[in-house]
């Protein structure tokens, strides 16, 4: 890549968020978190504030797990799951787990808002 294809990229990133990180990823080899896109010790605060840790912990020898996933891009996923395993009598071997969806939403990488669908 030469140094005019390095601005020019640059340049192009500074309106465009996509443009933006794909410069930063792609052409300087560097991580890059877009504004507003990175999750906030506030910004967790705020979703487990009515919860206490043993809402999520599975007992000792219990059959349930809630997890949260989130997926960062252009348009961001955050799913909350609640697993069902089906263990196996006497082992800590699943033989199936079936995953309840609790919630879904999606957040724009440009200003951060979450809205569920």
């Amino acid at each position: 890549m030469t140094p005019g294809e390095l601005v020019i990229a640059y340049h192009r990133g500074l309106g465009d968020e996509a443009a933006n990180t794909e410069f930063h990823c792609s052409k300087l080899g560097v991580p890059f978190i877009g504004e507003g896109a990175q999750v906030t010790d506030a910004m967790i605060e705020n979703c487990i504030k009515s919860h206490s840790i043993n809402d999520a912990r599975p007992q000792i020898g219990g059959d349930r797990l809630i997890t949260m996933g989130v997926d960062q891009g252009k348009t961001g996923y955050i799913s909350v799951v609640d697993w069902l395993f089906d263990r196996h009598p006497g082992t800590d071997i699943n033989a199936a787990a079936i995953g309840k969806l609790l919630w879904f939403g999606k957040f724009s990488a440009r200003n951060g808002a979450i809205w569920t669908s």
